[in-house]
């Protein structure tokens, strides 16, 4: 106890003692620094996660820092012209590297990241269809979230603005249905908006120190010694800085013993041991919660590369199964331009896939103007249903066409899929078979004798016109009727009822050639008239 109480007085004391010579020697080192909440920012003074850190390092190389605020290109070119000697909060880029150093450590991951109006947290990509998207004017994020919507087959109205502040503020009013952020401020000022985080995001990148070559490393091989050091400390500034500048709210305070110590020098040592220890568990504590916060960001970095490697897998999936196919498959937005076709439907008219995407349905296939009549496609926007037609192209060939509504989560028609098949041998076919149903019609009909056909159920087919005089039926009325309605015969001697013929064959599936004897057909109007009858099946 006497050994904890003298290291306290020479603590105090050292506080107390005059400045050290050598620090005359210490080197002053030129910062850039530009606005970048919440790593690195001017606000009165130099604040943020990189501020901190810098300040850290300083103290324990022995450095004077110099910060020289600007704008994020000017200092750039200063590290480049060797001005400056440390600019940080930099995103790392093959291309940048190739004119600046940068740290070996990662401090930490950044990327682009959807907020949404609260209550709307599971809008993803798919959604943004015809939407209001807020974004920064030349942030380097929104650049490739455009790119994602358009390969998405989404369109969305971009609103630019001066900043991140300005995106949550649209989203929060409604001004905007969606906005893209840096996580990492999101993160910082979600709290201070009526938003959340939507299930969207892009371009991973790591945010690092950038060194000037001119200086020969010897800047970077400090900043990465001191960063191994405070990221392998729990409880170092590192994950004091992250904690204070990304999750606001928390802050740390100076524990009232420490004050009372400093200020009196007195106090129990009792005291002073159990605020020790009580300290040292809240210090783990929030130790083992930042850690625990840091993986789970690590893995969702890897989980969001994964995503993006499956979406990019999916496509190629996708345009392997559709160019394999040799139905024409093709898809419409409401002006019935074609978004994207098959390798089948482009090559059908002569076209590769890109070439037709943006041209119109029937100028291409139909060489006109305006829409055909009867479109299923132009009908499957109008009732949000399957509809389907074939038609004819002036070529003369014959197509079935299916179109399906393609609905979004609320239940809106987004586009039109439509897959075609040519059935022009079909129609032949069928043409051929109708010419010669209709020459077997006509010979039937012109028979002497009463000639009456069934289907396999029994209904009446046809009903010749010598039948028709001994029937007292019509061709019009009889199709469709039971043939024993039709074909009423009886015993001419007892009147009782026969099996009819018609039946029987198709019951047992044999020939008859003639009835029994005394066999009389009543007529609709009960006339009855002897006759021979035969039957066979078809």
């Amino acid at each position: 106890m006497r050994v904890i109480a003298a290291a306290f007085f020479l603590l105090f004391c050292s506080l107390l003692a005059p400045v050290n010579a050598s620090e005359e020697a210490k080197r002053e080192v030129f910062v850039g620094v530009f606005q970048h909440d919440p790593l690195i920012f001017v606000r009165g003074s130099v604040c943020g996660v990189f501020a901190d850190l810098l300040e850290e390092i300083a103290r324990g190389e022995g450095w004077v820092l110099k910060y020289v605020p600007g704008s994020r290109g000017e200092c750039l070119k200063g590290l480049e012209r060797g001005e400056l000697n440390i600019v940080p909060g930099v995103e790392y880029s093959k291309e940048l590297a190739e004119r600046l150093d940068f740290s070996q450590e990662t401090v930490l991951p950044d990327w682009g990241q959807l907020y949404v109006p609260a209550g709307n947290g599971g809008m993803t990509v798919f959604d943004l269809q015809d939407k209001k998207v807020a974004v920064v004017r030349g942030d380097r994020f929104s650049a490739d979230f455009e790119s994602i919507l358009k390969r998405n087959g989404r369109r969305c109205e971009f609103i630019e603005v001066e900043s991140y502040r300005d995106v949550l503020r649209l989203v929060e009013k409604g001004e905007a249905d969606a906005g893209l952020v840096s996580r990492l401020y999101g993160l910082a000022h979600e709290n201070e908006y009526e938003v959340e985080k939507g299930e969207a995001s892009c371009s991973p990148v790591e945010i690092k120190f950038a060194f000037s070559k001119k200086d020969g490393g010897v800047f970077r091989a400090a900043v990465d010694r001191a960063m191994k050091s405070l990221k392998a400390e729990p409880g170092s500034v590192y994950y004091r800085a992250r904690e204070r500048w990304l999750h606001p709210g928390y802050s740390w305070t100076c524990p009232l013993w420490v004050k009372i110590l400093v200020a009196t020098l007195t106090g129990t040592l009792l005291l002073a041991a159990v605020i020790v220890v009580l300290l040292r568990w809240q210090v783990r504590s929030r130790t083992r919660e930042l850690n625990s916060k840091y993986v789970e960001l690590q893995r969702e970095v890897e989980e969001r590369k994964k995503a993006q490697e499956a979406l990019r897998r999916s496509e190629r999936e996708k345009s392997l199964i559709v160019n394999s196919v040799s139905e024409h498959l093709l898809y419409y937005d409401r002006d019935l331009k074609i978004l994207w076709a098959n390798r089948a439907a482009a090559h059908s008219v002569g076209y590769e896939p890109e070439e037709l995407t943006g041209k119109k349905c029937y100028e291409v296939w139909h060489q006109r103007y305006d829409p055909c009549p009867g479109c299923p496609v132009k009908k499957c926007w109008e009732t949000a249903k399957p509809e389907e037609s074939e038609v004819e192209t002036p070529d003369g060939r014959f197509w079935y066409i299916r179109a399906y509504p393609i609905l979004n989560s609320s239940g809106q028609v987004e586009g039109v899929a439509e897959v075609t098949l040519e059935v022009t041998e079909r129609k032949r076919a069928e043409r051929a078979l109708a010419t010669e149903k209709e020459r077997l019609g006509v010979t039937l009909r012109s028979i002497g004798d009463g000639v009456i056909a069934t289907d396999v159920k029994g209904r009446v087919v046809l009903l010749s016109k010598v039948a028709e005089n001994l029937t007292g039926w019509s061709q019009g009325e009889a199709v469709g009727r039971p043939v024993s309605e039709i074909f009423n015969v009886v015993d001419e001697t007892t009147g009782g009822k026969i099996d009819n013929p018609a039946e029987k064959v198709l019951r047992e599936k044999v020939c008859l050639s003639r009835l029994e004897n005394h066999a009389a057909l009543v007529a609709r109007d009960g006339k009855k008239r002897a006759v021979s009858v035969s039957a066979a099946p078809i």
